[in-house]
């Protein structure tokens, strides 16, 4: 049936999304189609009514209409007496259609109600299926889930034992080549004990499955796989804060490194002034680098079992599709670009206050093998980054990195006039504030570059 319900939310299905058409012709069909059926009972019924009721009006006009009949025959007024008799089989004739229409609406309304019930039934039919289904679903990821944890707390064991194994070698006073062996050892150990724990799975897991089978029972049609497992949201959040506190580390190490190198080498050129502004960026971007690895190590710990394997740990991801923003979709040679312009833009400020074009070449040198060393470094993280994940990191960094050099322009610009001057100090001091906003630039730019490549 495709009443008013059925149409209206088709409808709304046809204008909306993909996933809207399906939930419609999977499910919702049925509802609105129940919908539709009460609503035909309903009109059916009321219309049966008002039809019984005009039958019992009309019946009662021929009631009255015989009794004046009877009447006029009684005063021998037969004249008035046939066309009381004519108004009497009227009204009857009338009490007779309506009655036929009552009839017919009580037809049509249980017919509706039936129909209503049938739908109801596909309704709850669908809704079993799509239960099932989600529960399969559930099921088959919550055991995927289930064996990862496990493969992780087997290698974390794995690792560990080799550890203590090595450990117990060296403090025995033997030499390291035999401490390795015993290390590779203990790790074929754990090894060969994990390959017995999967067969040992493995056929609990066939047991299982054939009694499930026999019994006729489905072991997906659970309450239990109504939802996949999840981490608790305390353990989330400490690794999506260990994968933040990674990538600043990783983008103010790289601010510090190149920061040095630029201030070192600026220093044997003999220009102090400019050494003295990058080796302060180096200076507090270092120290970022710094807490930010302790913080990355801290949530680190507590997104990982609170700590248990916490020596040789390495976090491991229960999904391994690979998160890619919008920013890093985008072509690669839009990328280079945009990591070229982030460059360019930074030698362009360097060379307006140094005025110098080996310190510029040497900044554009520097940046190229910071640009490369992320890439490599993004690599080898467990999230494996990509090169234009990295690449977007690199921009926006080194984009921050320009803003941060803003606020050394105005003390930059009295130091230089001084020594156009003539006079020379022995050391360039800058307030403690500037290398603290260029850090904070640097950092809020790298956060907002992992926001758009995640």
């Amino acid at each position: 049936m495709q009443g008013p319900y059925t149409k209206a939310h088709a409808q709304a299905a046809l204008e909306g999304p993909a996933w809207m058409r399906r939930n419609f012709l999977d499910s919702v069909q049925y509802k609105t189609a129940q919908l539709d059926y009460d609503s035909a009972t309903h009109i059916a019924a009321v219309q049966g009514a008002i039809a019984g009721a005009a039958k019992v009006a009309h019946k009662a006009q021929e009631d009255a209409a015989r009794a004046q009949e009877v009447a006029a025959k009684a005063r021998d007024a037969a004249a008035d007496a046939l066309k009381w008799a004519d108004k009497a089989r009227n009204s009857a004739k009338q009490a007779a259609d309506y009655a036929k229409q009552a009839n017919a609406n009580a037809d049509a309304a249980e017919r509706s109600a039936k129909d209503a019930q049938a739908s109801a039934d596909k309704a709850k039919q669908a809704a079993s299926n799509a239960r099932l289904a989600a529960r399969s679903a559930n099921y088959s990821a919550n055991r995927a889930v289930d064996a990862a944890r496990r493969a992780v707390a087997s290698a974390n064991s794995a690792q560990s034992s080799a550890a203590s194994a090595h450990a117990s070698a060296l403090q025995a006073g033997k030499d390291a080549r035999t401490a390795a062996a015993a290390a590779t050892e203990a790790h074929h150990i754990a090894l060969a004990r994990r390959r017995a724990e999967i067969e040992a799975a493995a056929k609990k897991a066939a047991q299982e499955s054939h009694k499930a089978k026999e019994s006729g029972k489905n072991p997906a049609d659970t309450p239990e796989n109504d939802e996949t497992k999840r981490l608790p949201w305390w353990k989330q959040t400490a690794r999506d804060l260990a994968d933040l506190t990674n990538e600043i580390s990783i983008i103010s190490g790289f601010v510090a490194a190149g920061s040095g190198l630029i201030a070192g080498t600026l220093a044997v050129f003999g220009a102090e002034l400019p050494a003295g502004v990058f080796a302060g960026i180096a200076k507090y971007s270092g120290y970022a680098s710094l807490a930010a690895s302790g913080l990355n190590v801290l949530f680190t710990g507590v997104g990982s079992n609170a700590f248990k394997g916490w020596r040789g740990h390495r976090r491991q991801p229960l999904c391994t599709i690979e998160r890619i923003g919008v920013l890093a979709r985008l072509p690669l040679p839009y990328l280079l670009l945009m990591a070229a312009f982030a460059t360019f833009i930074f030698c362009l400020v360097v060379d307006s206050y140094v005025k110098m074009r080996k310190a510029t070449v040497l900044c554009f040198v520097v940046s190229v093998g910071c640009c490369i060393g992320m890439i490599g470094v993004g690599r080898l993280q467990y999230q494996h980054w990509s090169a234009e994940q990295m690449l977007v990191l690199y921009s926006f960094a080194w984009t921050g990195l320009t803003l941060g050099l803003f606020p050394y322009r105005k003390p930059y610009l009295e130091y230089r006039d001084e020594q156009l001057r003539g006079i020379k100090r022995d050391k360039y001091e800058f307030p403690k504030w500037c290398p603290i906003v260029t850090v904070a630039s640097v950092i809020a730019s790298g956060l907002l570059g992992a926001i758009l490549v995640k």
